[in-house]
């Protein structure tokens, strides 16, 4: 009888502290719905706050996971609308190995980046050679009477911290960069250093508009470099505070009379700006000693060893790309010269490994004469037109593509290269506002 006695004492004792315990717990429950009852809001930050940073980032919904051992690691640097971020995904080997880093100043265009995995988005943020806060400059928003931009009819999307007062308006013609913003800028230099280990494997792609100078000059000073394994620069803009560089480059065919006017009529301008002159393998074999002679004035880079028809140069194999990229380096050796820039007719990935493996350096022209994107040259538009009358409207072409500076490239074998070539020059020397340079400084 006692131990059943003792038996149920224990169960009550055991029920009311459940009781006890139960109540307890309810309070103070209660207790903190009452506190938060007044701040509707608080639940809403704490749910922000995931998608942002502690220095007020906009993230994307999914952090990358942690890894460990070394890591694979893009930086993304003017991120715009994610078009690196989707080419890289697509076509890089063990593109989806690589958790990305993405930089972007324009705050407007960070839904295009909400679908990727493994990947951080730091927008707005303006990367450079300090910390701090900074104003930013970006593309307002698009409406029908927006005019064109280089051009062509273009929705460009970013902006730059380093923007020309015209670029600030909101009018109708070129980049309209009137959306102002004060928002945080990063030490790229330091970023790199505190997140990322010399270990890791990092590519590192930068095009941010001007402010390339000062980061990739502190990043030297500082050793960070060695935290970087591949980098991508393509930049022939302005420096902080400075005008736009501009280069001018000619691509010389194969008519001997054509280049021939054309370079002399260059050479004979007052200016004397820094011109680079790229040949055809073929050429330099048919007419060494003007190539040479041009050589005593102007850089002279590569071609491929003779023209293909026009888009059909990248479609050829490895084997003919390889034979045509050594022939012309030889052709060129032959007379002296050490090609250290190729210009190809068109690119592709084989193009480019073959031109890295001997160590030249491809160029891309910012706009060319003939253009061939944007607006083309018609019968309706151009052709029709006396020659006094299409100078002009060449020129204006050029000007609308140029207004960033960049890489200005004429076609010898164009009859009108040489026709505007004067002209040309005369704006570019006495009305740009262009800083002249030649195209190892304006890579530079």
């Amino acid at each position: 009888m006692g131990m059943v006695w003792d038996n149920f004492v224990r169960k009550f004792l055991f029920l009311l502290i459940g009781i006890a315990l139960g109540y307890t717990l309810s309070m103070i429950q209660y207790a903190h719905d009452i506190k938060n009852a007044g701040h509707p809001a608080a639940t809403y930050n704490q749910d922000v706050q995931r998608r942002f940073s502690i220095d007020g980032n906009i993230r994307p919904p999914q952090e990358p996971e942690k890894k460990n051992g070394p890591r694979k690691i893009l930086l993304d640097c003017g991120a715009n609308v994610a078009s690196t971020v989707q080419l890289f995904r697509e076509t890089y080997p063990d593109g989806r190995d690589y958790t990305i880093h993405s930089f972007e100043l324009d705050s407007r265009l960070a839904p295009y980046f909400a679908s990727y995995s493994d990947h951080v988005l730091h927008c707005p943020v303006a990367v450079a050679g300090k910390d701090g806060n900074i104003t930013a400059y970006a593309e307002t928003a698009w409406r029908p009477d927006k005019g064109k931009v280089a051009g062509a009819d273009m929705q460009w999307g970013g902006g730059s911290i380093y923007v020309y007062e015209a670029e600030k308006k909101n009018g109708n013609i070129g980049r309209h960069l009137g959306f102002q913003n004060v928002i945080p800028m990063v030490d790229l230099s330091r970023w790199i250093r505190k997140n990322t280990a010399q270990e890791d494997y990092v590519i590192f792609k930068i095009d941010v508009e001007g402010a390339e100078y000062e980061i990739l000059e502190k990043m030297l000073k500082e050793g960070t470099f060695k935290w970087i394994d591949k980098w991508v620069y393509s930049n022939c803009t302005r420096s902080p505070g400075g005008p736009a560089r501009l280069a001018l480059t000619v691509q010389v065919g194969m008519n001997r009379k054509a280049a021939h006017k054309l370079v002399e009529t260059i050479r004979a301008h007052h200016s004397k700006m820094p011109v680079t002159l790229f040949v055809y393998g073929d050429f330099v074999q048919e007419y060494p000693d003007l190539v040479t002679q041009w050589a005593q004035r102007y850089t002279i880079g590569m071609r491929e060893n003779a023209p293909f028809p026009e888009d059909h140069w990248d479609l050829q194999n490895t084997n003919v790309v390889r034979m045509g990229m050594i022939s012309a380096v030889q052709r060129m050796r032959e007379v002296g010269l050490q090609p250290a820039y190729f210009y190809p007719s068109s690119l592709s990935k084989q193009v480019k490994n073959e031109a890295s493996r001997r160590g030249l350096r491809i160029i891309q022209s910012t706009t060319k004469f003939p253009p061939n994107i944007g607006t083309l040259l018609t019968e309706k538009n151009y052709y029709r037109f006396r020659d006094v009358e299409r100078t002009p409207k060449a020129l204006r072409i050029l000007h609308e593509r140029i207004s960033y500076g960049g890489i200005l490239t004429l076609d010898s074998d164009h009859p009108d290269s040489y026709m505007i070539s004067a002209f040309l020059m005369d704006y570019l020397y006495e009305n740009s506002g262009f800083e002249l340079v030649s195209i190892d400084n304006c890579l530079k």
